[in-house]
């Protein structure tokens, strides 16, 4: 049936609106979907499209601009992103009604083939299960965290809409937040050579101030929580972010978080927004509903606190995504003269942005300029403790890529001295640990790169990269379950992450002997030029019995790579620091070969 004719009857086939709008509130506040922004927002979009008559709008091309945030130019014959978001929603759903939701009475479907969500009754609630265990957490129900719905607004999605927000921070806590909104990706296009686009911010860093956080005591607060113990969570949570400085005062600020918590009945309430403080924009807003009944009012500020600082402060996330935006705007400014020029403090921004976008979507060139300008930055006395951490991270990831084997050695030597050395420059610096991490496991000093992720993640638990980087050790190392539960929390965590979290998604299944699903990520990695996930993705087509497919990703592979058509078992030898990995992919590329008609 057609969107158009779909909404022509009855929108909520037969369930009701009301029964229809509290499934999509169980679904969204279950662990799988809370973690997932992105995946929020495309669901509750198509939802309430669908149930307001309107299902003609659901298409791609709306789903990407104005759930996904794409730019009005999006073409989904060449960009894939809403095809691949479908599918990963239609997975989540289906482990939804496998495990929370296999007692609810209505059940939301996303049919293959389209995007107009279709709503089916599933008889009268079925008696409550006994407790299992949650795939995310392995916890029983009784001990998860309590219903929380939560949808972020991202800037950047117009005048309108942020006023929309701010009636709704100040006037309405009883109103439904908000859909999530998606985040603007930073790419090599947005950033420039020189440093002086990201001029105007204070420091070398983005500089965030946590304000005071209003409570209404008059709503009938519970006991227990209070505006300024939320405000000191809220900016512990932020420290823990190497790459993101606090700042007491908001004159020294570049951003503003400002707050309100309140009660609506029995529902707790708690509002952000993110404020970009030179023009005052509203770059960032959110909801968090609770009704806290069955955990402490400390735990509970502290989720909240922690699941905001990552929305905000993760690398892939609300305020670096922010800054390529504005020095994108700064830099396609024609005659515009920047404000200052390419000092310190505006190149060591410029070289995180770079460098964060190396690593989202890797290409040598871009990871090249990304290790010169922090190695110059580095050099400084006064360089944060992030450029100290980053910079080993550019040679693990030209070691990842396999595209210069010769040069492995001496690459992994230099990162190793990097990365003790912003250690001990700052040894409470996750980053910094991420980095040992990273560069021991290529060396095949497993236990110690375990010990530097643990202590990465003791620092800061919240940060997808660090999850993603001690997740992919675990699977180098032989502990494929545990690194595949820290990889999809990572990528659940940061909706636009880095293609390698996906590739060593596919490595962790396979491992884990979970074929489907490295099946549905290696989809994920159609557009990924990225070695790794080339490898994946053969991988995955030699032990599905799929030789064609197969035989295309090789020769992808050695035409991105021409190293590997030189010599494959060296490129996995550099690229691959798992034995049992290599070994099964190089049977895959033997495999392949043999089957050249």
């Amino acid at each position: 049936m057609s969107a158009r004719s779909d909404s022509r009857g009855d929108p909520t086939d037969g369930c009701g609106h009301e029964a229809v709008r509290d499934e999509l509130d169980r679904v969204l506040a279950s662990p799988g979907f809370a973690a997932s922004p992105q995946l929020r927002a495309f669901l509750t979009y198509v939802v309430e499209y669908r149930l307001q008559g309107i299902g003609e709008r659901i298409k791609g091309y709306t789903i990407a601009v104005e759930a996904l945030g794409r730019d009005p130019s999006f073409d989904p014959t060449t960009d894939p992103i809403v095809r691949v978001e479908a599918a990963r929603l239609r997975r989540l759903l289906d482990e939804y009604y496998e495990t929370d939701g296999a007692p609810d009475s209505v059940r939301i479907n996303l049919p293959k083939g389209g995007y107009v969500p279709r709503f089916s009754s599933h008889g009268a609630a079925q008696a409550e299960p006994a407790p299992a265990s949650s795939p995310a957490t392995g916890e029983p129900p009784a001990q998860r965290v309590p219903r929380m719905r939560r949808r972020h607004l991202a800037y950047g999605v117009g005048a309108a809409l942020c006023v929309i927000v701010v009636l709704l921070y100040f006037n309405a806590p009883h109103h439904a937040p908000l859909p999530d909104a998606p985040l603007i990706s930073a790419s090599e296009e947005n950033i420039s050579a020189a440093g002086s686009e990201t001029a105007g911010f204070k420091g070398s860093l983005p500089v965030v101030h946590v304000a005071t956080i209003s409570q209404e005591a008059a709503s009938g607060l519970p006991a227990g929580y209070s505006g300024a113990t939320l405000r000191d969570k809220l900016t512990g949570a932020l420290s823990r972010f190497d790459e993101i400085e606090t700042s007491r005062t908001p004159e020294e600020a570049d951003y503003r978080l400002e707050g309100r918590i309140a009660a609506d009945g029995p529902r707790l309430l708690l509002n952000f927004r993110l404020i970009y403080q030179p023009n005052s924009e509203v770059v960032w807003s959110s909801l968090f509903e609770t009704s806290g009944a069955d955990e402490s009012p400390d735990l509970v500020q502290e989720r909240v606190a922690r699941n905001a600082a990552t929305a905000i402060a993760q690398p892939y996330g609300v305020v670096f995504n922010h800054v390529a935006s504005q020095a994108a705007m700064r830099a396609q400014s024609a005659g515009e003269a920047p404000e200052g020029t390419a000092g310190a403090e505006a190149e060591g921004l410029t070289c995180v942005l770079r460098t964060f976008s190396a690593q989202r979507r890797f290409s040598s060139d871009t990871n090249a300029r990304s290790r010169a300008c922090l190695a110059s930055l580095a050099a400084r006395t006064q360089a944060p403790a992030a450029v100290h951490a980053l910079l080993p991270l550019t040679y693990v990831d030209d070691v990842r890529s396999g595209s210069d084997p010769a040069r492995r050695a001496d690459d992994l030597e230099t990162a190793l001295k990097l990365a003790e050395r912003a250690v001990a420059l700052s040894p409470k610096s996750a980053r910094a640990h991420q980095a040992l991490e990273s560069v021991l496991i290529f060396l095949g000093r497993d236990e110690e790169a375990l010990d530097a992720g643990r202590r990465a993640l003791s620092l800061n638990p919240d940060d997808p990269d660090i999850l993603a980087a001690h997740g992919s050790a675990l699977v180098m190392s032989g502990e494929a379950e545990g690194g595949l539960e820290l990889l999809i929390r990572a990528a659940r965590l940061s909706p636009d992450h880095p293609d390698w979290y996906g590739a060593m998604t596919v490595f962790a299944a396979l491992a884990a002997q979970r074929l489907d699903l490295a099946k549905a990520e290696a989809e994920t990695l159609g557009q990924s030029t990225r070695p790794t996930s080339y490898l994946a993705r053969l991988l995955v087509a030699h032990e599905t019995g799929d030789p064609q497919s197969a035989r295309a990703l090789l020769k992808d592979l050695r035409a991105a790579n021409p190293a590997f058509l030189r010599d494959p078992q060296a490129v996995l030898q550099s690229a691959m620091p798992s034995a049992q990995l290599r070994a099964r992919l190089l049977l895959a590329v033997s495999q392949a070969d043999r089957s050249n008609p």
